[in-house]
């Protein structure tokens, strides 16, 4: 902290709260960052996030009230007790006695293990039955003055285990009056009190029935009925979509050591690729190809052999209750496959064609790792960027979790219980998932401004001089970079831009409904004809390309805020017109540094699904709890390349910093009365390596626009000499596909 006064004079940006960091009035005019006349931007927008993160605020502590995640993870009985939970802390399995009941709910109990028949290749176990004792739902089976059958139930259901567990289970002799409760009669009802004992398959977190439909109609005695009852209805309602979600997030929470392991691997090669690039940048440009290459092969091995895998489970016989999510896992695995292939051939392609320009990425991320020497402390913001964004993506499912069983557990008059979701909540989800994607826009906003500034304050900062105003040399020469520029340029930005980074967060956030409706149609149109297929199809197009524009002019305003302290829209229409006008100069080292960069990014997450793979086959969690195995290696590859982007997020800020830093010296007007005076870059402030790196990339491209010129000439005095009248619009033409070729 130093000792000298704030300056106040002028409402600088260098007072920042009664905690932050202070400046000297000559070291704040000395720095183009510090020096810029900074207000509150778009105060609007920030308002808005705020009231938008209260809301997402209520919505979860609602949710915990009442929630119980436990009904996701175990389920629930008929009497609404929740498996594993007090008396039923051993009996952590929910299944179905009875899975033709329309109702599922009644039929639901908690078990120690999935039921199964005596001799295991048998379907059914006709001298074993289920009874569930429900009072209410049966009564004339447990009236006092009943004979027969109802004394057997009655006493049964009477035990010590059968009133805490609500249902027994017991085998019986041929003679049992037991039987008599599992026939149907002539009416056909199925809702009967017993039912025989079936094989089940632990999936979907639940003992699901593995049966054919014959063996499914006897699970009760349906002899006398004149239609057999064969639908099953827990399979029914285990493949619904709601069903289908709530399966997922069991899967993620049961894989959540996997995952966690590998976005530490992730975390690590991240650190470590961000400290060879400042150090080996060409070997590492060139053999991070290599890799990357490597992993889209051992993506496509293991894929296909999952997806072989899945082919010979949906070719079970009988087939099993989850054989439609063996399909599904089936071609998801096999469209991974191809993908991975393809991916592989285009990534080779990609690496030849862009090869000789490799060297363009070196200059440039050596020029932008400078700010890592000046600013070291740089290097940890990417672990308290995660470690933030980790903990809010955490807050978040488990709000979702809680969001998702929330509720309150009701009791019918036939002792059926049911899971009464909360209206008010179940409605907020919609505006709670799109919370999830506004804010974590906005907090990578804010991180992108953050880096940005410590950019600015550092690589630009002015040389050191002496006390008679002169430049110094040898050992004491560099920049004159201001102290705890990590801290100052995060409490400007907190400060003075929030409203910024929540604009542009916004903006973005807005088109993701858009792309669900466009996805909605799109889906429609593969069953109409062409023409709304052909429609669909450009729609989509568009969306995307929209959204990278979005995505782009984003990062350039918020370049252009950092730099000028201007609001969002002023940035957008005047601080954007700079950066196109010197488009030419820095499109292609960005173009190329973004590939190499995109490279090291998916090579980490390929990496590190790998890794979660290999820990998932050594038994490091139990594949029989998880229903869609490629779940969690989607979400760990989600994960490992969020990590990998706030690593790489450093050196990408850094060289759009740089690039648009050179586009304000260069083509910037002088003003306009409104804002700072522009360029905000002065000559002085140029780093000699970076001029030096612009003026190659102009000379390589003068060379190449002489070889397409030269390759004209020639092209055009052979075909002159065929055709005579050809005119210079055809040279001209020539040229365009020579500077291509």
């Amino acid at each position: 902290m130093s000792d000298a006064p704030r300056d106040r004079a002028h409402g600088t940006s260098s007072e920042i709260f009664c905690c932050g960091p202070s400046h000297s009035p000559k070291q704040v005019e000395k720095n183009q960052f510090l020096s810029v006349k900074r207000y509150i931007t778009d105060p609007e927008a920030l308002c808005t996030v705020i009231l938008y993160m209260i809301f997402m605020l209520l919505v979860f502590l609602f949710a915990w009230d009442k929630g119980n995640h436990l009904l996701l993870l175990n389920g629930m009985d008929y009497r609404g007790m929740t498996c594993g939970v007090g008396d039923m802390a051993t009996y952590t399995k929910q299944a179905w006695t009875n899975p033709l009941m329309s109702d599922i709910h009644a039929s639901a109990v908690c078990v120690k293990e999935c039921p199964a028949p005596t001799v295991a290749s048998e379907q059914l176990d006709t001298g074993s039955v289920f009874c569930l004792c429900n009072k209410a739902m049966w009564p004339k089976y447990f009236d006092a003055s009943s004979t027969g059958y109802s004394i057997q139930l009655s006493t049964d259901c009477d035990d010590a285990k059968a009133l805490r567990l609500g249902y027994f289970t017991k085998n019986i002799p041929a003679s049992s009056p037991l039987h008599d409760l599992t026939k149907t009669g002539a009416n056909g009802g199925v809702d009967q009190p017993c039912s025989y004992r079936y094989r089940t398959k632990w999936a979907m977190n639940r003992c699901v029935p593995w049966m054919s439909e014959n063996s499914t109609a006897m699970i009760v005695d349906q002899g006398g009925a004149s239609h057999k009852q064969e639908k099953d209805y827990v399979s029914e309602y285990l493949n619904g979509a709601h069903q289908v979600m709530q399966n997922m997030m069991s899967d993620v929470s049961v894989a959540m050591p996997v995952i966690g392991g590998a976005s530490f691997l992730a975390l690590l090669l991240a650190i470590v690729s961000l400290v060879l690039l400042q150090y080996c940048a060409e070997f590492i440009s060139k053999g991070i190809m290599l890799v990357l290459f490597i992993c889209f092969i051992f993506m496509s091995l293991v894929t296909w052999k999952e997806y072989a895998s899945y082919a010979d489970r949906v070719d079970l016989s009988p087939p099993p209750a989850t054989q439609l999510q063996d399909k599904e896992n089936m071609y998801i695995y096999l469209g991974l496959f191809v993908f991975s292939c393809i991916a592989a051939v285009g990534h080779v392609f990609m690496s030849i064609y862009l090869y000789d320009d490799i060297e363009t990425a070196v200059e440039i991320t050596k020029i932008a790792s400078r700010t890592f020497s000046d600013a070291p402390q740089l290097l940890l913001y990417p672990a308290i960027h995660v470690t933030a964004f980790a903990l809010f993506i955490a807050w978040w499912f488990v709000g979702a979790i809680l969001l998702y069983t929330s509720g309150e557990i009701k009791t019918a008059n036939n002792g059926v219980a049911h899971l009464d979701h909360t209206p008010i909540l179940r409605s907020a989800a919609m505006f709670y998932v799109f919370g999830l994607y506004w804010l974590s826009t906005f907090v990578n906003a804010m991180g992108y401004m953050i880096i940005a500034g410590v950019v600015y304050c550092c690589t630009f900062a002015a040389p050191k001089m002496d006390d008679e105003g002169k430049v110094m040399e040898g050992l004491l020469a560099g920049r004159d970079v201001p102290r705890s520029v990590m801290t100052t340029s995060t409490l400007i930005m907190i400060r003075y831009h929030m409203g910024t980074c929540a604009y542009g967060a916004l903006a973005l956030s807005v088109l993701w409904p858009v792309r669900i409706v466009v996805n909605f149609f799109t889906k429609l149109g593969k069953w109409e004809n062409s023409f709304l297929k052909f429609v669909c199809c450009c729609a989509w197009c568009c969306v995307c390309c929209f959204e990278n524009c979005i995505k782009y002019m984003n990062q350039m305003v918020y370049l252009q805020t950092v730099l000028h302290g201007s609001p969002f829209c002023y940035s957008a229409f005047h601080g954007m017109q700079t950066v196109l006008e010197g488009l030419d100069d820095i499109g292609s080292t960005t173009y190329v540094s973004s590939f190499v960069l995109t490279v090291i990014k998916f090579s980490i997450t390929l990496a590190c699904t790998a890794f979660a793979a290999a820990l998932v086959r050594n038994g490091a969690i139990e594949t029989a709890d998880i229903e869609y195995t490629w779940v969690p290696y989607a979400f760990t590859a989600f994960a490992a390349y969020v990590i990998a982007t706030a690593f790489m997020l450093l050196l990408e800020v850094a060289i759009d910093a740089v690039m648009v830093a050179y586009c304000e010296f260069k083509y910037a007007p002088q003003g306009d009365g409104t804002h700072e005076s522009v360029p905000a870059i002065k000559e002085s402030q140029l780093p000699e390596e970076l001029v030096e790196h612009i003026m190659n990339v102009k000379a390589k491209r003068a060379r190449e626009k002489a070889h397409a010129e030269e390759f004209a000439d020639l092209q055009y005095e052979e075909t002159t000499q065929k055709e005579p009248l050809l005119g210079t619009t055809a040279k001209s033409n020539l040229v365009k596909d020579g500077a291509q070729g």
